[in-house]
């Protein structure tokens, strides 16, 4: 599939037990598996110079930065 994430997971696996020879001895087996199939693409960005020293006023909306908050707190409580 070109120019698609692909990514498939298969989680198994099951457990059995019982009573051997009468109620004293007992057997148990377990089994997990686990297979993972990835093929994606990454696609990273490099910062501009003005984002690389600090300045992000030109990355619009969606990158913007909020400001830090102003509340000054107050309180001296301790947790114990």
């Amino acid at each position: 599939m070109p120019g698609t994430s692909h990514l498939v997971q298969n989680n198994y696996g099951g457990s059995i037990g019982g009573p051997l020879f009468g109620k004293r001895t007992f057997f148990f087996a377990n089994y997990e598996g686990f297979r993972q199939t990835q093929a994606q693409t990454a696609m990273d960005t490099v910062p501009t110079d003005a984002e690389s020293l600090g300045d992000f006023s030109a990355s619009g909306p969606p990158f913007s930065i909020p400001p830090p908050p102003t509340r000054i707190r107050t309180t001296t409580r301790r947790c114990r």
